[in-house]
Order: C-alpha cells, then sequence, then structure tokens
C-alpha cells in the first residue's frame, strides 16, 4: 500500500514538474534522480517494517511468549525514542556535526547486527525448536 502510495505522488509530481521544497536541491541531491528511488524505497521499506517484525519473532522464537517479546521490544524502542533527542541535543551542544551523528548511528547498526548475529548463531539450535512449538493442539 505504501509503495503505492509514493509512486502516485511521484507521479502526480512529475506531471507537475515540481518537487517538493525539501528536494528542490537539484545541485546537491540529484533531483529527481535521487528522489524517485528514494521514494520507492521507503514505500518498501514502510511496508515491510510491518511484516518483518512479526515474521522474525514467530519463526525465531515461537507463538508460545510473542506478547511478552512484542512488550519488550515496544519497551526498548520507547527507551530509545526517550534518549535519542537528549543524546542528539548533548552533542549538538558539544559541537559535534550531524553528519558525525549519522557515522556513529551506523556504527552502532552495524555493531547491533552484527551482535544478533552472533546470538541467532550461538542459539540456532534451541531457535529451531522455538519455531516448532504448538500452543493450540493437545
Amino acid at each position: 500500500m505504501a509503495v503505492i502510495l509514493a509512486l502516485r505522488l511521484l507521479v502526480a509530481l512529475l506531471r507537475r514538474g515540481r518537487m517538493p521544497q525539501s528536494m528542490a536541491h537539484e545541485g546537491r541531491a540529484g533531483g529527481w534522480a535521487v528522489a524517485a528511488p528514494v521514494m520507492v524505497l521507503m514505500g518498501f521499506t514502510s511496508g515491510a517494517a510491518s511484516a518483518v517484525p512479526v515474521a522474525f519473532r514467530v519463526k525465531f522464537c515461537g507463538t508460545r511468549s510473542i506478547g511478552a517479546i512484542k512488550a519488550t521490544a515496544a519497551t526498548i524502542m520507547g527507551l530509545g525514542s526517550a534518549i535519542g533527542p537528549g543524546l542528539t541535543g548533548a552533542l549538538i551542544d558539544a559541537s559535534i556535526n550531524f553528519p558525525h551523528h549519522i557515522l556513529g548511528i551506523a556504527a552502532y547498526i552495524l555493531l547491533a547486527y552484527a551482535l544478533v548475529a552472533v546470538g541467532v548463531r550461538r542459539s540456532r539450535r534451541e531457535l529451531a525448536l522455538a519455531a516448532q512449538v504448538n500452543v493450540i493442539g493437545p
């Protein structure tokens, strides 16, 4: 659905020959050559963001404790939402430019990915069993 909306917006903007003001820096950002693929990819990722985490949790953790897992994930996301603006403000106050923030965020994401990969490899046997739990049958 999000992909269709993004494509409709893109087509409407192309027909008008205009771009939103935030995308109008053709010299800096590449104009439509950059904006069009970014809008399409944003549609794909926003659609996947609602389906992939649920499928991942069910596949690797089973259905028995899905509520507790979702609650823990929501708590961690809320904590991140509370810490993020304060941390960013402190970094800006310390005269650290935003492009450096992005590098730090990228390093954090890569570290988190590596830790998840290690955890999944170590727990592969237990995770395979958790996905086979049948809570409906006897």
